[in-house]
């Protein structure tokens, strides 16, 4: 990257949790010291599968957008499609989700949770149109 040149990275995560120093510090080891981040909170209470799809195609054709997500997640499922094209090897990949989120009163404090209902079996592949609503 040129020194005059500003990138733009979106940085995905939870809108309840921060960044901690040490992930700050490799952000800026990465990227550079003039870069601009676009946090992108998701939402406590969750967000809809169309929403999701949604921030998916608007990070993907975002002009010169790096992208990171703060979760361990993410590189095992990024890991698992990338070796298996890699080797060449059978069996799909899918994704268990529930973009719900219900409130509860816990000892007096409001929480968000993952509701036991409204579960979504979503397959991970290649060619899959990002937004079919």
């Amino acid at each position: 990257m040129k020194k005059t040149e500003r990138k733009t990275v979106a940085v995905v995560m939870n809108e309840e949790h921060e960044l901690l120093p040490q992930q700050i510090e490799l952000l800026r080891q990465e990227f550079g010291e003039e870069t601009t981040y676009w946090n992108r909170r998701i939402p406590k209470e969750g967000m809809s599968l169309q929403k999701q799809r949604l921030l998916a195609l608007h990070l993907v054709v975002a002009d010169r957008v790096d992208v990171v997500f703060v979760s361990p997640v993410p590189i095992i499922l990024a890991e698992v499609v990338r070796l298996r094209e890699q080797f060449g090897v059978g069996g799909r990949v899918f994704i268990l989700v529930n973009p719900r989120r219900e409130k509860v009163e816990v000892e007096g404090l409001i929480q968000y949770r993952v509701p036991k209902e409204g579960w979504e079996l979503y397959e991970v592949k290649r060619g899959d149109k990002i937004v079919d609503l």
